[in-house]
């Protein structure tokens, strides 16, 4: 039940238990375990038919610094020249630049350390909550900023006219 040769012409097998393990035909080579085909090599890569088990790490050739796996049970990281730029594990996702902590998941939403930039329509599902002296800044040269800085609340606008507009009734002011 067990042999290695040339069943077939451009093939070459090998076997044991009277399963097919390893075959190499002209196109290709299949890896299998009991018979069942688990790794294909194609003509622009390889194609895995069933699970990847992966120790711990996956290694970038040539780059030690640069890899992602799984260091412990329920964890995983990416990372990219010795910075550790994504972990994640069952209660939380850690996002870093350059080492330093940008975002991480809470169990009440997101914590954004730094700025945050969007190029598009961002729409707020709940309240968006500024420490003192943080501005909100519009404009592509922050020209309209409003910020509080603990005792005093401020709206400065650096450029053209600051106008308020009430299309409905009464436009108040109080003080």
């Amino acid at each position: 039940n067990t042999y290695f040769g040339f069943p077939a012409n451009d093939r070459f097998a090998v076997s044991a238990g009277g399963n097919t393990n390893l075959e190499l035909v002209s196109n290709g080579v299949t890896l299998a375990h009991t018979g069942d085909a688990k790794l294909v090599t194609l003509s622009d890569g390889v194609k895995l038919l069933e699970n990847l088990y992966i120790p711990e790490f996956i290694t970038h050739t040539g780059d030690a610094d640069t890899y992602f796996g799984f260091p412990s049970n329920n964890n995983f990281k990416v990372t990219i020249g010795g910075n550790d730029n994504i972990t994640s594990n069952i209660n939380a996702v850690s996002l870093k630049y350059a080492g330093a902590l940008k975002l991480i998941t809470t169990n009440s939403g997101v914590t954004i350390t730094g700025g945050w930039v969007t190029d598009g329509v961002s729409v707020a599902q709940a309240n968006v909550e500024f420490t003192d002296n943080s501005k909100a800044m519009f404009g592509n040269g922050n020209d309209l900023q409003i910020y509080h800085d603990g005792t005093n609340s401020f709206i400065t606008n650096t450029t053209g006219d600051l106008t308020i507009e009430n299309t409905g009734d009464d436009l108040l002011l109080k003080a």
